[in-house]
């Protein structure tokens, strides 16, 4: 919790975050600038602060892909503070926040933490376990072409299927979708069908729920790490009456 947590997510907030934000307010005299200007220098600071997160993460094969798209969500989010208050320690703090929540919630995440060593945050997954019976045949419940995601604060056996197009973007409004509220109709996985992975018998149906008419991403990662309920030592009593989200 220290290391991981607190004193990585300070040090990773200082770099990817306040020292961005410094150099261009330094650079073009913030201080003393109209409100005008310090907007445009402060979008200019978070323009910086994003491609120094890419530049950073590029570094690790395994922040490569999609994961980037993510990663610089979530700095975009903890740049804010320093952006709003002009204060260089806020987002550090912020960035503890983040990286804190995520070695609670889920340590063996790949994405907000140290990246591990290969097959070190999967040793528990790939345990052999004797089987008594042959395992089941379980075919995947979509058509088309998906992504599989696993963002900050999933359970290790926790999946996100984001449909894509040829290019492989999550919506018809590009990275627009990820900055501002967009329909769910514009997500290329949206209204998709989905089958049965085996075969079974329906013992119960029920209609009627309302469908989610917008997406913010901002939003619902500000709720993924605010309301998502807390498991500890493996027990996952704290996930009765969470619901899954299509």
């Amino acid at each position: 919790m220290l290391w991981r947590g607190l004193l990585y997510g300070m040090v990773d907030g200082a770099l990817l975050s306040s020292f961005p934000w410094l150099v261009a307010w330094r650079a073009f005299d913030g201080e003393s600038s109209s409100f005008a200007r310090r907007v445009a220098i402060s979008l200019l600071a978070l323009g910086s602060a994003l491609l120094v997160t890419s530049a950073y993460h590029c570094g690790y094969r395994d922040s490569r892909g999609p994961k980037l798209a993510q990663a610089n969500l979530g700095n975009a989010i903890a740049s804010l503070p320093t952006l709003l208050s002009l204060n260089p320690v806020a987002s550090p703090i912020a960035h503890a926040i983040l990286h804190v929540t995520a070695v609670t919630h889920n340590p063996q995440s790949d994405l907000f933490l140290p990246p591990h060593a290969p097959g070190a945050a999967r040793s528990a997954a790939t345990e052999e376990v004797p089987l008594l019976t042959p395992a089941p045949v379980i075919e995947f419940p979509l058509r088309g072409t998906w992504r599989v995601l696993q963002p900050p604060g999933h359970a290790p056996h926790a999946f996100d299927f984001v449909g894509v197009d040829r290019d492989g973007e999550y919506s018809s409004r590009g990275w627009l979708a990820y900055l501002l509220t967009s329909s769910a109709a514009d997500w290329y996985g949206w209204s998709e069908p989905v089958y049965a992975p085996f075969d079974g018998a329906v013992v119960g149906a029920r209609d009627g729920w309302p469908d989610r008419e917008a997406v913010t991403l901002v939003l619902d990662a500000i709720r993924l790490y605010v309301f998502r309920p807390k498991i500890r030592d493996g027990d996952i009593r704290p996930l009765a009456g969470n619901h899954v989200m299509i």
